[in-house]
This record gives C-alpha cells, sequence and structure tokens, in this order.
C-alpha cells in the first residue's frame, strides 16, 4: 500500500461505551492517519468535497470507531466524565475547537481497491 506523506498526523480517538448503563470513553492515540478540519480559506480543496464536515482517514488496520466518538489531532489523553463537570463531553469539544469533531459519518474504503485503503471517518 502506497500512501502519500500527507499521511502523517496523530490522532486521538475517544470512544464512547456503555458500562452499566453509563457512559464511558476510552482515548486512543493512533499514527499515520489524514486530519482536515475545514477552514474559511479553503477553496476548492477535500473540505468543500466533504460538504464543510471535518474527516480523518486511518490506514489498515483501522480503529474502533463509532458515530459519537470524538476524534482530536495530535495525542491527547484528556479525560471525558459525562458525570463530572468540567469533563462532560461538551466541555472537552470546548476545550478543543478547531481539533477535533464528533463523528457522524463512517465509511470503510478497504474493499474497493483503493490503492491506500482505509477508515474514513466524517464529522462536525
Amino acid at each position: 500500500m502506497a500512501y502519500s506523506r500527507w499521511w502523517s498526523d496523530t490522532v486521538t480517538v475517544h470512544h464512547k461505551t456503555m458500562s452499566n448503563g453509563r457512559a464511558v470513553w476510552e482515548p486512543a492515540t493512533y499514527t499515520g492517519a489524514y486530519f482536515r478540519r475545514p477552514t474559511s480559506t479553503s477553496k476548492n480543496t477535500d473540505y468543500d468535497k466533504q460538504g464543510g464536515m471535518a474527516f480523518c482517514r486511518f490506514r489498515v488496520p483501522a480503529p474502533t470507531i463509532s458515530r459519537g466518538d470524538i476524534v482530536t489531532l495530535g495525542e491527547d489523553g484528556s479525560e471525558i466524565n459525562e458525570y463530572v463537570a468540567g469533563l462532560r463531553s461538551s466541555d472537552y469539544l470546548t476545550a478543543h475547537e478547531g481539533a477535533c469533531f464528533v463523528v457522524e459519518d463512517i465509511r470503510d474504503n478497504t474493499h474497493n481497491n483503493t490503492p491506500c485503503p482505509h477508515l474514513y471517518a466524517g464529522g462536525r
């Protein structure tokens, strides 16, 4: 597989699961991703093609990712705890605005003979 040199971002995925009826956020860091966030100056780029959504493409083997997870540019082990003021996911999103997004769209692009098989995650 020949990934271009821009597949070099480090990202953190905060994966949300439920345990005993409570939300639990588990951070995991991945390297070799391709992370892009819309900017007001982008024109005729991948951002426009994605409808203004931020997105991240993960090399295979790809992480487990679900709608509602948070993808952040860079390594970040911050705690997210929905039951503690200041640590809720809404607090995290505010503190990391511009460097993260909540996953809304997931596409498995590993089985269509693409030269760069990957998992796509997009959101706002």
